[in-house]
């Protein structure tokens, strides 16, 4: 999260505007229900770029399983989400991995 503000802001964004669109409304930094031109549908992969990345929002992202068995981490928004509902810095713990995975994918991180 603190690395897309970053890269928004050394694209001209203000440290303001970059902070409340990652963390409180991620409609332009993602595929959700309200954002321009929202397909109210999934989009194919590649559809949205921002700051080099893409798909911030589409589907969930599982980001971990707890370390002791107990759950699953969500980040992020789906398409059906407002981004101002399930913004790109918003996390979800499921415990007991109750959660079916209905909408998300796993987020892998390459250096």
């Amino acid at each position: 999260i603190g690395v897309l503000i970053k890269k928004l802001v050394e694209e001209g964004k203000t440290v303001k505007w970059a902070w409340n669109a990652v963390c409180n409304d991620s409609r332009e930094l993602g595929h959700y229900w309200n954002s321009e031109n929202a397909k109210h549908d999934y989009e194919t992969t590649g559809s949205r770029m921002i700051c080099g990345i893409y798909d911030l929002a589409n589907t969930y992202k599982i980001l971990a399983e707890d370390e002791d068995g107990g759950g699953l981490w969500l980040t992020g928004g789906h398409y059906r989400n407002s981004g101002c509902d399930r913004s790109l810095a918003d996390l979800h713990h499921y415990r007991y991995r109750v959660y079916d995975g209905y909408g998300s994918i796993g987020w892998i991180v390459l250096d």
